[in-house]
């Protein structure tokens, strides 16, 4: 029983987001959307999109959830090591509100791999994390995109044609009007 009760709180607090290099994943102080993780997975940095996708994760992004499950599955040489529950409460996680069969049949592949040790503590361990982990989000569409015509048009709009060919936001200081 003791026993247990330590591997569940090492999990646990492993699991537990925290500002230190050596917690859950390493904190970035900006904001990168999902596709910069894949950016970074594609150009040969996985370390990189890890910690983007960990820091997504734990906001609630169902997308950087799965993606963090696979990565537990599989471990990432001298970063992660292969974790089976860590990868199973992940894809658990972003199971919760958008289904999908991908997600159900990974997490059913990867069950079938686990002991029954580890099924009890993938089962502990998801019944604490889905309380205090949100999911169902897409953190980058909370974001609203820059749409730099509609900006540019703004600006046009509001200079003020000074009799010469030069716009500028206000006519310059010594004109006036001659009567």
């Amino acid at each position: 029983m003791k026993k247990l009760m330590f591997i569940t709180l090492f999990l646990y607090s492993s699991f537990v987001y925290s500002n230190q290099s050596d917690g859950a994943c390493k904190k970035i102080d900006t904001f990168f959307p999902y596709k910069a993780g894949i950016v970074a997975e594609k150009s040969g940095e996985p370390e990189y999109a890890f910690d983007i996708f960990c820091n997504l994760a734990f906001k609630g992004d169902y997308r950087a959830q799965f993606k963090l499950a696979q990565y537990y599955n599989q471990g990432l040489e001298n970063y992660i090591e292969p974790n089976k529950v860590y990868a199973v409460v992940w894809a658990r996680i972003a199971n919760t509100k958008i289904l999908t069969r991908r997600k159900s049949n990974f997490i059913e592949q990867v069950m079938s791999e686990l002991p029954d040790t580890g099924i009890n503590q993938v089962d502990e361990l998801y019944s604490s994390a889905i309380r205090m982990i949100p999911t169902g989000i897409r953190i980058d569409m909370k974001y609203k995109p820059l749409d730099l015509k509609k900006i540019l048009e703004e600006h046009n709009k509001k200079q003020q044609y000074t009799g010469s060919r030069i716009k500028r936001s206000e006519p310059p200081a010594g004109l006036g009007i001659i009567e």
